[in-house]
C-alpha cells in the first residue's frame, strides 16, 4: 500500500494499453461492476412527398456489458530496516519501477491479444520487409475506411524490428526511430496515417522442433536469448532448463515451453 502511489505513476508512463484503449469510464472501475453500452438500430432515410406522412420508426434499444472482475497487482517487501541498510538509498524507486514494469507487461500482453483474437477482420501480410512494410500499412488504413472505422486516432503497435523497418521506409520523411524513448512506447506518426506505438508483448507464436532428447550443455537462441540445458535439479540460473532423467522428447518439448513462457523450471 505504501508503494502504490509510486508504482502507479511508473505504471502509468509505460502502458501501451492506456493509450489505444477506451479510459473514459475509468470513474466506474470498481471491482464487481459491470459497464453497459447502450444503442439503438440504424436509422433509415425514406422518400418524402409533400402532404404524406413519413413512417415513424420505432427503437429498438439493445446493450453490450463489461464486467469489471480482473484486477492485476504485483508484490514485493521492502521494511524500514532493509531500506536503512541498503547501501542504494533508491531501491524504494526501483523496486517500484520493477513492479510496473512487470504489471504493465501483464496488461499489455492481455490488451493487444484480446485485439489480436477478436479483430472483425485480418489482412495477411506475408514476410514484412522495408519494400512491402508501407503497402501493408496503407492496405489496412483503406480497410479500416472502408469500415467507416476512422473516427478516431488510428494506431499501429508494432514490434522493435518491424518500427526498423517504417524507419528504414520513413526515414526521408522525418520520422525519428530516437523519439521511441518516448512515455507509453509513442515513437511518432507515421506517413502511412497511424500513431505508431513500440511493444515487445504482440501476440507471438514460434514453432521450435525438437525431435532428439538434448543433453547436459547443449544450448539453443531465441530472439539473441541462449538457453543451456542442465542435468536434472540444477538449474539454477536465468536461462537454464533441467532436463529430468529418463525424459521423452515429448516431455522435454513441454519443459522447453513452460521455461520460455515463465510457468516453468
Amino acid at each position: 500500500v505504501n508503494f502504490m502511489p509510486m508504482v502507479q505513476d511508473f505504471l502509468n508512463r509505460r502502458l501501451v494499453g492506456k493509450e489505444i484503449c477506451r479510459t473514459e469510464f475509468r470513474a466506474q472501475l470498481t471491482s464487481g461492476k459491470q459497464i453497459d453500452w447502450s444503442y439503438i438500430t440504424d436509422m433509415r432515410v425514406q422518400t418524402y412527398t409533400p402532404g404524406i406522412d413519413l413512417t415513424m420508426d420505432a427503437n429498438t434499444a439493445t446493450s453490450d456489458t463489461m464486467p469489471i472482475d480482473q484486477s492485476r497487482a504485483a508484490t514485493f517487501v521492502l521494511d524500514p530496516n532493509q531500506q536503512a541498510q541498503a547501501e542504494d538509498k533508491g531501491i524504494q524507486a526501483k523496486m517500484a519501477n520493477q513492479a510496473a514494469f512487470v504489471i504493465s507487461n501483464d496488461i499489455d500482453q492481455k490488451v493487444i491479444k484480446q485485439g489480436a483474437d477478436y479483430a472483425a477482420s485480418t489482412i495477411a501480410g506475408g514476410v514484412l520487409s522495408a519494400g512491402t512494410l508501407y503497402a501493408q500499412m496503407t492496405n489496412a488504413m483503406a480497410s479500416l475506411q472502408r469500415r467507416n472505422a476512422n473516427d478516431g486516432e488510428l494506431f499501429a503497435v508494432l514490434d522493435p524490428e518491424t518500427i526498423a523497418l517504417l524507419a528504414q521506409v520513413e526515414v526521408a520523411n522525418g520520422f525519428n526511430l530516437a523519439d521511441s524513448a518516448l512515455a507509453n512506447g509513442f515513437v511518432g506518426k507515421s506517413q502511412a496515417g497511424f500513431y505508431v506505438y513500440n511493444s515487445n508483448n504482440l501476440p507471438t507464436t514460434t514453432t521450435l522442433f525438437v525431435d532428439t532428447e538434448p543433453t547436459a550443455t547443449n544450448t539453443m537462441t531465441l530472439w539473441d536469448v541462449t538457453w543451456t540445458f542442465v542435468a536434472a535439479g540444477t538449474a539454477a540460473a536465468a536461462g537454464e532448463i533441467s532436463l529430468d532423467a529418463g525424459a521423452t522428447v515429448t516431455d522435454t518439448q513441454l519443459v522447453i515451453r513452460d521455461a520460455i513462457n515463465g510457468t516453468g523450471t
